[in-house]
């Protein structure tokens, strides 16, 4: 089996703060795919919080762009 975490993105200090939307978490996925040399993962995990509040996405819409 192989997973990945995605989210949320890092903040000027580096540390993982800002939340990530839609598209960002479909575009760490595909990063991710194109790193490990695979067109499909077994598992993903999101993490779509963040320390600077919402973003004004839905989870649901978050999840829909992994789907």
């Amino acid at each position: 089996m192989i997973a990945t975490t995605v989210g949320p993105l890092p903040g000027p200090d580096g540390m993982p703060s800002a939340q990530a939307t839609a598209g960002e978490l479909r575009a760490l996925v595909e990063a991710d795919l194109r790193a490990l040399g695979l067109d499909r993962l077994d598992l993903v995990r999101p993490r779509v919080g963040g320390t600077t509040g919402p973003g004004g996405e839905s989870i649901a819409e978050r999840l829909a762009a992994l789907a």
